[in-house]
């Protein structure tokens, strides 16, 4: 009989809620070819994401494609083994940040929203772009022409600092927080 190790890196993906499926994943293609991101970024390709975590190469955690993910769960919806590759992930981006690896720009642009709603009680898109890309002239002006059309479009509103839920945000963060200086 031929016993095959399971990786540590594998078993701890599958001890988070999102990941305890990962092993059942056949290698089929059905994520990839679910996948809206992987239509426009070739890179991003969910079947390789499963394949190495069922590999056991912890390095997925570094490569910045995970942050991509849309998190639309077409791929979880049409996995026909359940081996829901979205919550796997979702998974991957919560290891990297506890194990203080995450970076790229998705982590930033991660990152930036999560400061917009901590500190503002609400998604301000226009700071986002800028905590995401980083504050510079000539940043400002490439996207000044996008930044109009999307003003004039209603896609980019004004910064409106309102909220009812102010214990519950602060109660997600402080939780949030607690995890990212882990």
């Amino acid at each position: 009989m031929i016993s095959i190790e399971i990786s540590n890196f594998r078993n701890e993906v599958m001890g988070f809620p999102g990941g305890e499926n990962v092993k059942n994943c056949i290698q089929c293609g059905s994520c990839s070819g679910s996948c809206s991101v992987s239509r426009f970024n070739p890179k991003f390709d969910p079947q390789r994401i499963m394949k190495l975590v069922l590999l056991g190469q912890e390095s997925i955690l570094t490569d910045e494609t995970i942050w991509e993910c849309s998190r639309c769960y077409l791929c979880s919806d049409r996995c026909p083994e359940n081996a829901n590759p979205a919550g796997v992930i979702r998974v991957l981006k919560q290891l990297a940040i506890v194990k203080q690896i995450a970076s790229g720009t998705g982590y930033k642009h991660t990152k930036a929203i999560a400061h917009s709603i901590k500190r503002y009680k609400h998604l301000d898109e226009f700071r986002v772009i800028f905590k995401t890309m980083g504050y510079s002239i000539k940043l400002a002006i490439n996207y000044t022409p996008q930044g109009l059309r999307m003003l004039f479009k209603g896609k980019l509103p004004l910064p409106t600092i309102f909220s009812h839920h102010d214990d519950v945000l602060k109660e997600i963060f402080e939780k949030y927080e607690g995890v990212d200086k882990k």
